[in-house]
């Protein structure tokens, strides 16, 4: 468990870093490229945002192989076996993808965005390399699923955190360096991305128990596992579609010059999500431990533990964001792009993020018990009922549309499917949700309420950061007093660090 702590800890330093290099070069990107080559670069955005799910479950399948054989020390040279198997399989589908959206390019300039000043030809040419970057960058989430599963995350993160830097940095250049910004901005992120998957490819093979024959492809990795990685694929797949559909839908709806702006304000309220991924890398495959090694009291304690830990540190943060909306952007977006109904849409897509990442961990334990298929069953019931409710609703709220679609959904999802998880464990639904989600989150929202009531205005950009850091911060404090089983999970922790009881 412990050792789930500080993997957790790697993961969310990690993850908050390359949160704010990603949101500090995109808006950036917004402030220095025209509307329309960022509501270009906008597409890249929403690709990154889906690769993990487009894999098909290679990567998770995987890295819960690793986690399982490394536990009970089986074979390892079929664990290798296993890993290459699932690899190839992760590289057909990358190419796949990208070899699909080369040959669509045309027709998705031409026919799908609503293009006002760019030639279709340049915005063509960009949805191909697109494509290509697809291809390099599927195999390095499979890395990382995969190092996630041998529990090497604060390696995992240092990795992230190096490489996003760098395509950052070459992203900015190209776009104040160049003659065609467009064109020299995708060349650099691919430029990047090859070094990327390279150097994480090498990495996992470095790390994966030698062995004295090398590894090979094995039909039969893919004939035990292609119904839990179809399952799990499948349910990834529908749900990043649902929480990127409102961005895939609003592409052709907007003009792309307007496109940008919603996409951005989107990614970063789906940026929650970076503060509970490294709770689901972390546990996930302690869990799947647990379960190998039959301790269901283990598994059960550990679930409380993990989702109350979980909610005292996404709930202020979630908090922070909806309760300052209009002030996050109309900071991001700058006096030049009105907000007009952008901050309600940002408050309400940071709700439905929040109640769909509570469910990562349950999702989890279903995981290490092999059910990918209640995940599956809700992702295709949730899909229909999206679209649906998109189609309804977008016509007559604009922007809105999408983000009280999703919100409506994740709300009832998040009951029946964290049931689904509390039954097998033996504990009650009621139950969990006041212990794990209403006792640390009921005292974040009056904390934050109350901060929100006596905010003074007319702060600058660098005071109005600081405030809210502090504002996140108070909340945390409130969350984690009223939290014993969080508490006494980050005290056991930190006694580790004290003189004379050894460090981790």
């Amino acid at each position: 468990m412990l050792k789930s702590i500080r993997n957790t800890i790697a993961n969310f330093i990690g993850g908050l870093t390359a949160l704010a290099v990603i949101l500090v070069f995109n808006v950036l990107y917004f402030r220095l490229a025209t509307d329309e080559v960022f509501g270009v670069i906008s597409l890249l955005l929403t690709a990154q945002l889906l690769a993990p799910a487009l894999d098909f479950g290679t990567g998770r399948t995987a890295g819960r192989i690793l986690a399982a054989d490394l536990a009970l020390a089986r074979d390892m040279a079929g664990l290798r076996d296993a890993v290459a198997t699932m690899q190839v399989a992760n590289l057909a589908v990358a190419m796949g993808y990208g070899a699909a959206l080369a040959l669509a390019a045309p027709a998705v300039a031409e026919h799908w965005l609503n293009i006002q000043k760019l030639p279709s030809e340049q915005v063509a040419t960009a949805i191909m390399l697109i494509g290509g970057y697809i291809v390099l960058l599927m195999p390095r989430n499979f890395v990382v699923a995969c190092l996630n599963g041998m529990k090497r995350q604060v390696l995992s993160n240092l990795l992230t955190v190096s490489f996003t830097l760098m395509r950052g940095v070459a992203g900015l250049v190209a776009l104040q360096m160049s003659d065609a910004p467009l064109q020299a901005f995708f060349l650099s992120q691919i430029a990047v991305q090859a070094l990327d998957s390279g150097v994480c490819g090498v990495v996992l093979w470095r790390l994966l128990p030698p062995t004295k024959r090398r590894p090979r492809f094995d039909a039969g990795v893919l004939r035990r596992s292609w119904r839990f990685a179809a399952g799990d694929g499948t349910a990834a797949l529908i749900g990043a579609c649902l929480a990127q559909g409102d961005k895939i839908l609003l592409s052709a709806l907007l003009p792309l010059s307007s496109y940008g702006a919603y996409a951005l304000i989107s990614m970063i309220a789906s940026g929650v999500g970076r503060f509970t991924s490294p709770f689901s890398a972390a546990f996930l495959p302690h869990f799947v431990e647990l379960t190998a090694l039959g301790r269901k009291d283990e598994l059960r304690e550990d679930y409380l533990v993990s989702t109350q830990l979980l909610s005292c540190v996404i709930l202020p943060l979630a908090a922070v964001m909806i309760a300052f909306a209009p002030e996050i952007v109309g900071a991001i977006l700058g006096p030049a792009h009105p907000p007009g109904m952008l901050p309600l849409a940002f408050a309400l897509l940071v709700a439905a993020t929040v109640l769909n990442n509570l469910l990562h961990l349950p999702h989890g334990v279903q995981l290490a018990a092999g059910n990918s298929a209640t995940a599956l069953r809700f992702a295709i019931v949730n899909a229909i009922i999206y679209v649906a409710l998109i189609l309804i609703a977008t016509p007559r709220i604009g922007v809105l549309g999408p983000a009280v679609s999703l919100l409506s959904i994740y709300a009832v999802t998040f009951v029946l499917f964290a049931g689904v998880t509390v039954r097998m464990l033996g504990l009650g639904v009621a139950g969990w949700i006041g212990n794990s989600i209403l006792r640390p989150g009921l005292p974040v929202v009056a904390a934050v309420v109350l901060v929100r009531l006596v905010t003074p205005g007319g702060l600058g950009l660098a005071a109005g950061v600081a405030w809210l850091v502090a504002v996140s911060l108070a909340g945390l404090a409130a969350a984690l007093a009223f939290s014993p089983r969080a508490r006494g999970v980050l005290g056991a922790y930190g006694s580790r660090f004290r003189p004379g009881r050894g460090g981790s």
